[in-house]
Protein backbone atom coordinates (compact mmCIF):
# COMPACT_ATOMS: atom_id res chain seq x y z
CA UNK A 1 0.00 0.00 0.00
CA UNK A 2 1.38 3.40 -0.35
CA UNK A 3 1.38 5.78 2.64
CA UNK A 4 -1.43 7.80 3.33
CA UNK A 5 -0.27 11.24 3.45
CA UNK A 6 -2.35 13.30 2.09
CA UNK A 7 -2.58 17.70 1.14
CA UNK A 8 -5.26 19.01 -0.23
CA UNK A 9 -6.13 21.71 -2.53
CA UNK A 10 -8.80 22.49 -4.40
CA UNK A 11 -7.58 21.28 -7.82
CA UNK A 12 -5.01 18.88 -6.70
CA UNK A 13 -5.02 15.34 -4.45
CA UNK A 14 -1.50 14.24 -3.11
CA UNK A 15 -0.96 10.74 -2.08
CA UNK A 16 2.93 10.53 -0.84
CA UNK A 17 4.72 9.73 -3.64
CA UNK A 18 1.29 10.19 -5.93
CA UNK A 19 0.17 13.22 -7.40
CA UNK A 20 -3.19 13.73 -8.62
CA UNK A 21 -3.42 17.26 -10.34
CA UNK A 22 -6.61 18.14 -12.06
CA UNK A 23 -5.83 21.10 -13.99
CA UNK A 24 -9.12 21.68 -15.85
CA UNK A 25 -9.88 25.28 -13.94
CA UNK A 26 -6.96 26.82 -16.21
CA UNK A 27 -7.92 24.80 -19.16
CA UNK A 28 -11.59 24.66 -19.62
CA UNK A 29 -11.44 28.31 -19.10
CA UNK A 30 -9.38 29.69 -21.79
CA UNK A 31 -6.66 30.21 -19.40
CA UNK A 32 -8.47 32.49 -16.79
CA UNK A 33 -7.68 30.83 -13.28
CA UNK A 34 -10.44 30.96 -11.13
CA UNK A 35 -11.09 34.00 -8.94
CA UNK A 36 -9.13 35.85 -11.69
CA UNK A 37 -10.66 38.15 -14.46
CA UNK A 38 -7.15 37.55 -17.23
CA UNK A 39 -6.06 34.93 -18.63
CA UNK A 40 -2.69 33.03 -17.01
CA UNK A 41 0.45 34.58 -18.28
CA UNK A 42 1.64 31.22 -20.40
CA UNK A 43 -1.62 32.14 -22.62
CA UNK A 44 -0.80 35.62 -22.86
CA UNK A 45 2.87 35.78 -23.26
CA UNK A 46 3.33 32.24 -25.24
CA UNK A 47 1.27 33.32 -28.42
CA UNK A 48 -1.17 30.16 -27.96
CA UNK A 49 -4.62 29.71 -27.52
CA UNK A 50 -5.70 28.32 -24.28
CA UNK A 51 -8.35 27.89 -25.12
CA UNK A 52 -9.54 23.65 -25.04
CA UNK A 53 -10.33 22.08 -28.48
CA UNK A 54 -11.60 18.71 -27.24
CA UNK A 55 -11.59 15.89 -23.94
CA UNK A 56 -8.95 13.74 -24.02
CA UNK A 57 -9.25 10.19 -21.54
CA UNK A 58 -6.24 9.27 -21.75
CA UNK A 59 -7.83 5.75 -20.40
CA UNK A 60 -9.66 5.75 -23.64
CA UNK A 61 -7.03 7.11 -25.46
CA UNK A 62 -4.26 4.75 -25.55
CA UNK A 63 -5.24 1.13 -26.26
CA UNK A 64 -4.12 -1.16 -28.65
CA UNK A 65 -6.33 -0.31 -31.99
CA UNK A 66 -7.06 3.53 -32.38
CA UNK A 67 -9.93 4.92 -30.40
CA UNK A 68 -12.05 7.99 -31.15
CA UNK A 69 -9.94 9.76 -28.79
CA UNK A 70 -6.96 9.49 -30.57
CA UNK A 71 -9.07 10.29 -33.83
CA UNK A 72 -9.64 13.24 -31.64
CA UNK A 73 -6.61 14.82 -31.39
CA UNK A 74 -5.71 13.92 -34.58
CA UNK A 75 -8.28 16.14 -35.48
CA UNK A 76 -7.31 18.93 -33.38
CA UNK A 77 -3.40 19.06 -34.78
CA UNK A 78 -4.66 18.70 -37.86
CA UNK A 79 -6.36 22.30 -37.59
CA UNK A 80 -4.26 23.56 -35.38
CA UNK A 81 -1.80 26.38 -37.49
CA UNK A 82 2.06 25.98 -37.07
CA UNK A 83 1.66 22.17 -35.97
CA UNK A 84 4.00 20.04 -37.80
CA UNK A 85 2.64 16.35 -37.72
CA UNK A 86 3.32 13.52 -39.81
CA UNK A 87 1.05 12.09 -42.57
CA UNK A 88 -2.34 11.18 -41.70
CA UNK A 89 -1.70 7.72 -42.78
CA UNK A 90 1.51 6.98 -40.74
CA UNK A 91 -0.27 8.00 -37.21
CA UNK A 92 -1.66 4.63 -36.74
CA UNK A 93 1.40 2.66 -38.28
CA UNK A 94 3.30 5.02 -35.04
CA UNK A 95 1.03 4.43 -32.41
CA UNK A 96 1.43 0.71 -32.82
CA UNK A 97 4.92 0.62 -32.62
CA UNK A 98 4.52 2.78 -29.33
CA UNK A 99 2.09 0.28 -28.54
CA UNK A 100 4.51 -2.64 -28.68
CA UNK A 101 7.51 -0.77 -27.49
CA UNK A 102 6.53 -1.22 -23.70
CA UNK A 103 9.86 1.14 -22.75
CA UNK A 104 8.02 4.06 -24.52
CA UNK A 105 5.45 4.43 -22.25
CA UNK A 106 3.94 3.21 -18.63
CA UNK A 107 3.91 -0.38 -18.61
CA UNK A 108 1.80 -0.53 -15.64
CA UNK A 109 -1.06 -0.48 -17.94
CA UNK A 110 -2.30 -3.66 -19.63
CA UNK A 111 -0.72 -5.99 -16.73
CA UNK A 112 2.73 -5.03 -17.42
CA UNK A 113 5.19 -3.53 -14.61
CA UNK A 114 5.05 -3.46 -11.21
CA UNK A 115 2.49 -6.07 -9.23
CA UNK A 116 -1.07 -4.50 -8.56
CA UNK A 117 -0.68 -4.37 -4.50
CA UNK A 118 2.30 -1.86 -4.53
CA UNK A 119 -0.42 0.84 -5.95
CA UNK A 120 -3.18 -0.35 -3.98
CA UNK A 121 -5.19 2.28 -2.98
CA UNK A 122 -7.16 1.59 0.85
CA UNK A 123 -11.15 2.47 0.72
CA UNK A 124 -10.56 5.77 2.59
CA UNK A 125 -7.91 6.84 -0.04
CA UNK A 126 -10.21 6.00 -2.84
CA UNK A 127 -12.74 7.49 -0.73
CA UNK A 128 -11.13 11.09 -1.18
CA UNK A 129 -10.44 10.69 -4.44
CA UNK A 130 -13.88 10.07 -5.51
CA UNK A 131 -15.05 12.90 -3.13
CA UNK A 132 -11.98 15.08 -5.50
CA UNK A 133 -13.53 14.00 -8.78
CA UNK A 134 -17.24 14.20 -7.76
CA UNK A 135 -16.61 17.87 -6.30
CA UNK A 136 -14.58 18.79 -9.90
CA UNK A 137 -17.56 17.08 -12.02
CA UNK A 138 -20.21 19.04 -9.92
CA UNK A 139 -18.71 22.13 -11.05
CA UNK A 140 -18.98 21.55 -14.61
CA UNK A 141 -23.13 19.96 -14.40
CA UNK A 142 -23.98 23.67 -14.23
CA UNK A 143 -24.27 26.57 -16.00
CA UNK A 144 -22.42 27.85 -18.49
CA UNK A 145 -20.66 24.13 -18.73
CA UNK A 146 -24.18 21.81 -18.79
CA UNK A 147 -24.92 22.91 -22.38
CA UNK A 148 -20.69 22.99 -23.62
CA UNK A 149 -19.89 20.23 -25.77
CA UNK A 150 -16.73 20.39 -24.00
CA UNK A 151 -18.13 20.58 -20.76
CA UNK A 152 -20.58 17.88 -21.56
CA UNK A 153 -17.17 15.81 -22.90
CA UNK A 154 -15.53 16.83 -18.92
CA UNK A 155 -18.50 15.31 -17.54
CA UNK A 156 -18.82 12.29 -19.19
CA UNK A 157 -15.45 11.27 -18.64
CA UNK A 158 -15.28 12.58 -14.57
CA UNK A 159 -18.47 10.01 -14.23
CA UNK A 160 -16.84 7.33 -15.68
CA UNK A 161 -13.54 7.84 -13.21
CA UNK A 162 -16.34 8.39 -10.11
CA UNK A 163 -17.75 4.98 -11.34
CA UNK A 164 -14.58 3.20 -10.95
CA UNK A 165 -13.28 4.60 -8.22
CA UNK A 166 -16.74 4.05 -5.98
CA UNK A 167 -16.48 0.28 -7.86
CA UNK A 168 -13.23 -0.10 -6.02
CA UNK A 169 -13.67 1.55 -3.11
CA UNK A 170 -16.67 -0.70 -2.81
CA UNK A 171 -14.52 -3.86 -3.52
CA UNK A 172 -11.53 -2.48 -0.74
CA UNK A 173 -14.59 -1.72 1.86
CA UNK A 174 -15.16 -5.64 1.70
CA UNK A 175 -11.55 -6.45 1.57
CA UNK A 176 -11.33 -4.68 4.73
CA UNK A 177 -14.29 -6.05 6.43
CA UNK A 178 -13.81 -9.78 5.18
CA UNK A 179 -9.87 -9.85 4.36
Amino acid sequence: MIPFNTKHDENQLILSSLTITLPIQITITGGTPKNETEPHDRCKYSDIDCNPKTIIDFDFFYQENPSSDFFKLSKVLDQTENVEIIAAKARICVMDKIFDKKELHNARRNGNGPATPEFGFTAAQLGIMEEKVTALRNKYVVAPWNTDPLGMMLVQSLNNYISGLSNEKSFEEMMELYG
